[in-house]
């Protein structure tokens, strides 16, 4: 009789055991098929948003939220723009400095947000503010160095190249790195013109 009873508790034990192993591999399954779905559908969202030209912004330069590409061509000054840095010394030391986040353009950058200042054939003079072809822009002074005291680019006074442009940032002028450490953006680094569509507050 106790021979009986020990066997049938084994059982009882190794039966709860297969269940509890069943049923913790359901859960499991059910989670992971739970997560793939929900990132297929995360993925499809944000490959039609980029399909039609929507593209979200977390930068500082301009306010945390969505934007839409409007146009590729004529570019013209006051516009804002969606551009690939220029894969040069000083925006590879944003990059490390982490002014700038990582993405897929060439050299390893995100795209930005700027507005345009100065277009090809204009001259760029920097006294106390920016000068484009000698009008001076409010609001627009260099910082020597930044919040680590770490010295910034200063460009020379230059004249911008046919088909390039000078932007900057007018949303937070003192803190954007932009044209005034960089220089000029080649026309074909330019994504395209760009306008929000919906912002978040700024927080930043």
């Amino acid at each position: 009789m106790e021979n009986k009873m020990a066997i049938q508790k084994w059982r009882n034990l190794i039966h709860e055991r297969f269940v509890a192993t069943k049923d913790t591999a359901c859960n499991r399954r059910a989670i992971i098929k739970r997560t793939l779905i929900g990132l297929g559908l995360f993925v499809s969202i944000a490959l039609i948003f980029h399909a039609i030209g929507l593209r979200w912004n977390e930068s500082t330069s301009y306010p945390t939220g969505l934007y839409q590409l409007t146009g590729k061509s004529d570019y013209r000054r006051g516009e804002l723009i969606l551009f690939c840095p220029p894969d040069n010394p000083a925006l590879q030391m944003a990059l490390e400095r982490k002014y700038l986040r990582f993405g897929l353009c060439n050299g390893g950058f995100e795209p930005v947000i700027k507005r345009i200042v100065g277009i090809g054939g204009e001259r760029v003079t920097f006294t106390d503010v920016i000068n484009i072809n000698q009008q001076r822009l409010p609001n627009t002074h260099r910082l020597q160095q930044d919040g680590f005291n770490r010295p910034l680019p200063q460009l020379d006074n230059f004249t911008l190249p046919d088909n390039t442009f000078f932007v900057i940032s007018d949303h937070k002028p003192t803190s954007s790195f932009d044209s005034r450490y960089y220089g000029a953006i080649p026309r074909g680094n330019i994504i395209g013109r760009i306008k929000p569509v919906l912002l978040l507050d700024d927080r930043k």
